[in-house]
């Protein structure tokens, strides 16, 4: 009797070992195809030049190709919901930003489910953005240019980059705390929005500094602070709307690596390791730089509680805004 126990004890265990070993190679040797980087945007932004630099480190690591496959629309979310599809075996990423989890509260109805459907894997990086006005405008400091609105009530207007952007949502928070009735526009892209400001069709833009340096540092341009917790490289003597006293400005935009929901915990800690590795390279931070993008990897243990913190602050920002896309 103890015989047969002892052996149906081995055959038990050497079932699970042979099991362990057949699945092990498939996340030891991964990946041994082309991996896949959906960028929700069209070539030429941020998200599309990061996911190139980040390809490539990771192709040399890999030693496999790492293609950027470029699928915009519906507010990233035909990105979000051709990944969220895929298989999860890591063949398939997505590199969107913040607007991945702030677009589904923008429709009553939403294309894409990101906290259901995607995997976070690691964070790649982030940014802030700039309020700017005309260099000619007569103030220096966002409470200046509140001051500014109220004595000229036509110009309580601001443009930015799109309907439901990041700089739209901190617009609605700068103007609720002044207690000011500004009206949004939209424009398809920053160039736009700029044009108009130069040409004084409206009297302040929210941007990347990316879009913004070149034209404040050969003096068109005036920025007037900062979102984020601190201040950008670029602009050092420009300080944050938090150091100016405001509040819910200070959240910086994040860019990441999202696989499909249901990837095995070991397959998502390869990928992350990888990424992380790719991020803080030092000739990556050096070229993302360039674009007043901060570099820094995130590991998957800390990328997923931020990834569901923010959703549930972008979620009560947007909600409270009433703005809807629908």
């Amino acid at each position: 009797m103890k015989k047969t126990n002892y052996l149906s004890g081995f055959v038990g265990a050497l079932t699970f070992v042979i099991g362990a070993l057949l699945s092990a190679p498939a996340l030891a040797e991964y990946p041994q195809d082309t991996v896949r980087i959906v960028v929700p945007y069209p070539p030429g932004g941020a998200n599309d030049v990061m996911a190139r630099i980040l390809g490539e480190k990771l192709s040399q690591r890999w030693s496999v190709p790492v293609v950027i496959d470029n699928r915009s629309g519906a507010a990233g979310m035909i990105a979000t919901e051709y990944v969220g599809e895929a298989k999860p075996d890591g063949y398939t990423l997505l590199l969107p930003n913040t607007a991945v989890i702030q677009a589904p509260h923008l429709y009553k109805e939403a294309l894409a489910d990101p906290i259901n459907t995607l995997t976070p894997i690691a964070g790649t990086g982030s940014a802030s953005l700039v309020m700017v006005v005309k260099a000619s405008t007569p103030v220096s400091t966002p409470k200046e240019f509140a001051e500014y609105v109220r004595d000229h009530p036509d110009k309580a207007v601001y443009g930015t980059y799109g309907a439901g952007s990041s700089g739209h949502m901190y617009g609605h928070v700068f103007a609720e705390q002044l207690g000011l009735d500004m009206i949004h526009v939209a424009f398809r892209g920053e160039a736009p929005s700029v044009n108009e400001l130069l040409a004084g069709q409206i009297p302040m833009v929210i941007m990347s500094g990316k879009g913004a340096l070149a034209l404040i540092e050969d003096g068109r341009l005036r920025a007037l602070g900062v979102t984020g917790p601190d201040r950008m490289a670029a602009l050092p003597d420009v300080p944050t709307f938090k150091e100016q006293g405001f509040e819910r400005m200070d959240y910086s935009g994040w860019f990441g690596i999202f696989g499909p929901a249901g990837m095995p915990e070991p397959l998502v800690s390869t990928i992350s390791e990888a990424v992380v590795d790719a991020a803080n390279d030092p000739t990556v931070v050096e070229r993302m730089g360039k674009l007043t993008l901060r570099m820094k990897g995130v590991p998957y243990t800390e990328f997923q509680p931020l990834v569901a913190r923010d959703n549930d602050l972008w979620a009560g920002i947007i909600k409270s805004s009433g703005v809807s896309l629908d």
